[in-house]
């Protein structure tokens, strides 16, 4: 399973397409606000939470959604404070601004 191939029907807004990152933004490689990077889901954590990594760097993150080791797609950075949130994206090939 990717995170591009998520159920047609969740809505595009939906917090249940959020990746809560418990790092620090300082601990996690240089962000920026809009940007699209690829993540692969490398394990699971305790209760919602997996351990991603993202751009070489593993972090700790919650999500609603029932990822599964191995999950790899894209995510677009929402916010980086107070904590950063990751967006899943629907489809790989979407063209992204």
């Amino acid at each position: 399973m990717s995170l591009s191939n998520l159920p047609a029907t969740l809505s595009p807004h939906s917090v249940r397409h959020l990746l809560h990152i418990q790092n620090r933004v300082n601990s996690l490689p240089p962000l920026s606000v809009g940007e699209v990077v690829q993540a692969t889901v490398v394990g699971k954590g305790v209760g919602r939470g997996v351990v991603i990594d993202v751009k070489g760097v593993r972090a700790l993150a919650e999500s609603d959604l029932p990822l599964k080791g191995g999950t790899k797609g894209f995510v677009r950075v929402e916010q980086l404070r107070p904590r950063v949130i990751l967006r899943i994206l629907q489809s790989v090939g979407e063209t992204h601004p």
